[in-house]
């Protein structure tokens, strides 16, 4: 009998252990993960290839990237987000079949960028792993599994001309069309497909799906995600789910990068407010507990001021204000909703059961005059469109800076009062800032005296009504009052009676002159007016 050659034997026995090996990677991602995924870091200069590191905390997020459909992330820098995102698709899309993965990022160089992270990963892998490819700029092809990795920048057309099977959003924040990408890649996701957006912080879309409602879950220090009325899985992930930055040694050695408290916040503490510029108001922090206040019933005889900001894309505001007899103002009710019609905007109010208290003093942008709305009787303004609603408005003054300095005063003199029924109007407070100056010009100049245009508008109708000097309530007259008023009456005549026409009637300057009115005669009555009275 023939012997079979030992080097046949190995290559046997070795081809079987690869192949075992490679299906214990594709059912383990994170098996797979931190022993075949090399990543690069370019401020290595010793070395700058480096196997994935094994952190606990990256097999939850493992966990829930095979999981949910909608997923957002919103992170700390530095933890191997994009990374960990760029091998994950890569792995569904080699061992998958007819996978079809989108890369998007703000441009398309970036893109190119990131699908030369999975050809990185892809290309340092064992060769029992690999599978023929096709490389070109923006694009990684398993022609074997039919499936590929499609680099494209930000905008909805770039992925409405495409069937996706999933779509990873790389810095989702920073890409000012990521709301028209998320549109346009929703018929994918309905038909089947998975949406990943993952960024750190920055005001913006992202901000406003991570920001919606829900309770949230910890899953281990310093992870945590919820569930939002949108339907998003969004997960929190702040550095200290490292245990290596979990450190106040680590902290206080990260932050000797950062010259400013804010950009630190941003950057690591996942803080979406924390934008560099200067508040506008950081006397809101302190007035907190002043001004921020329990609901209470309004008296009847307050004055009512409506400020009304609409909106389409972004947000319509509305709020209900009350004057007490000090000046002093209350917002007391809230509307703060997205693509709200103008006939259910007009709707709402009048079934508001103060609308015949505030129906003559709604304040608005002065642009909803403007003539910018098709309907079949031609175009019409939004001023125009309410009024056919039975709402009739006012024009606000625009003026933002004076605006502000006018909410400013308000604050400082604690005469503004916010319910707790209106969190949105005391969120932006809170949060407007001026713009920033980049680089050394920041310290060169002056502050440059512009506010931030997002998340202003509960801000913008604030200031239609103050700037419009909302009256101050009369106080009501009480019984004792009452009593004394008809008193004084009684004793001194009332103003009409001194001056009835028919019978004589001393009117009293002083208690020793008196003065007697005498009644017309025929032929006065018609002499002109100088001599109606004689003395």
């Amino acid at each position: 009998m023939q012997q079979i050659p030992s080097q046949l034997i190995e290559a046997e026995l070795q081809r079987r252990k690869d192949e075992k090996e490679k299906i214990r990677c594709q059912n383990d991602i994170y098996y797979w993960l931190i022993t075949y995924v090399y990543t690069l870091d370019p401020h290595d200069k010793k070395s700058p290839v480096k196997l994935f590191p094994k952190k606990e905390y990256l097999k939850e997020l493992i966990k829930v990237w095979e999981e949910e459909k909608l997923l957002l992330v919103e992170k700390s820098r530095q933890m191997l987000m994009t990374w960990l995102w760029c091998a994950l698709d890569l792995h569904e899309a080699q061992f998958g079949v007819g996978k079809y993965t989108f890369f998007q990022s703000k441009k398309e160089e970036d893109a190119d960028a990131l699908v030369g992270r999975a050809k990185f990963i892809f290309h340092h892998q064992p060769d029992f792993l690999k599978q023929s490819v096709e490389e070109v700029y923006c694009k990684l092809k398993f022609p074997k599994t039919n499936s590929q990795i499609i680099g494209i920048p930000q905008g909805g057309d770039q992925i409405r001309m495409h069937t996706a099977s999933r779509v990873f959003s790389d810095e989702m924040a920073f890409q000012p069309e990521a709301e028209e990408a998320f549109t346009a890649a929703r018929p994918c996701i309905e038909g089947g497909g998975v949406f990943n957006g993952v960024s750190s912080a920055n005001p913006g879309f992202f901000q406003e799906l991570c920001e919606e409602e829900g309770e949230w879950i910890d899953i281990r220090k310093g992870l945590s995600k919820k569930y939002t009325p949108s339907g998003f899985c969004v997960v929190r992930l702040h550095y200290t789910a490292d245990p290596v930055k979990a450190t106040p040694e680590w902290k206080e050695g990260a932050k000797k990068g950062f010259k400013h408290e804010d950009k630190w916040k941003k950057e690591y503490e996942i803080d979406f407010t924390a934008l560099g510029g200067t508040l506008v108001y950081p006397e809101m922090e302190e007035a907190e507990k002043d001004i921020f206040v329990d609901p209470f019933e309004i008296p009847q005889h307050w004055r009512r001021y409506v400020g009304l900001d609409p909106g389409v894309r972004n947000p319509t505001s509305c709020h209900f204000y009350a004057v007490d007899e000090e000046g002093n103002v209350y917002a007391y009710w809230e509307f703060y909703e997205k693509e709200i019609h103008y006939k259910d905007l007009a709707r709402i109010l009048k079934e508001h059961e103060d609308f015949d208290k505030i129906k003559r003093n709604i304040f608005v942008d002065p642009i909803v005059a403007t003539k910018v709305h098709q309907t079949k009787f031609g175009i019409k303004s939004f001023k125009e469109l309410l009024e056919q609603e039975g709402i009739f408005t006012s024009p606000g003054n625009r003026d933002r800076m004076a605006g502000a300095e006018r909410i400013r005063e308000y604050i400082n003199d604690r005469k503004l009062f916010i319910f707790k029924t209106c969190p949105k109007l005391f969120w932006e407070l809170g949060n407007m800032r001026y713009e920033e100056w980049s680089g050394d010009r920041a310290y060169m100049k002056n502050p440059r005296e512009e506010i931030v245009p997002r998340d202003d508008h509960a801000w913008s109708e604030l200031r239609y009504v103050l700037m419009s000097n909302p009256l101050t309530t009369q106080r009501p007259i009480t019984g004792i009052q009452e009593r004394i008023k008809k008193m004084k009456l009684e004793r001194e005549g009332d103003i009409d009676s001194h001056y009835r026409i028919g019978s004589e009637m001393p009117i009293k300057f002083s208690p020793d002159k008196v003065l007697i009115v005498k009644p017309k005669s025929e032929r006065e009555k018609r002499e002109p007016e100088d001599n109606q009275y004689r003395i």
